[in-house]
């Protein structure tokens, strides 16, 4: 298991890639769960951004927050053009986070290494609901040839 701010998949993180290499050559897994939640205070952050003391900040967290936004630029958009409620926004922009994250993971040398050499492995990207409990299937890919 890795946690992170926003599950976000940077290829540059120490500390996400050897996660994530060790899971797949020496632990052997078979399906890797990238998994947001409503609520997302990453989300949140990245939305708040340009009007945040993190704005002007030079920082680990600035830094991540900022790559974040940048990755849901297309999404932002829409997200301040819509005109449903907050909530139901940030939801929308928690999922394509998500989709936006497991793209970056299945693009990974890791994970492209194992497909390549045959390993069954499942890729999932799933978002939880932290008041319902349920967890909700977003996207999933078993090869690298069926790419999202």
């Amino acid at each position: 298991m890795h946690r992170n701010i926003a599950n976000m998949v940077i290829e540059d993180d120490d500390n996400f890639m050897s996660v994530l290499q060790y899971a797949l050559e020496y632990l052997n897994v078979s399906r890797i769960v990238l998994c947001g939640h409503y609520g997302c205070g990453g989300v949140q952050a990245a939305v708040a951004l340009p009007n945040s003391s993190l704005a002007g900040e030079n920082s680990p967290l600035a830094r991540r927050i900022t790559q974040l936004r940048s990755s849901l630029s297309d999404d932002l958009a829409a997200f301040h053009a819509d005109k449903d409620e907050e909530s139901v926004r940030q939801n929308r922009l928690v999922e394509a986070n998500v989709i936006a994250q497991f793209s970056r993971l299945v693009a990974t040398e890791a994970v492209r290494k194992a497909w390549q050499q045959g390993v069954e492995l499942d890729v999932y990207g799933c978002v939880y609901d932290l008041q319902s409990g349920h967890l909700t299937e977003l996207i999933q890919q078993s090869t690298e040839e069926s790419s999202p």
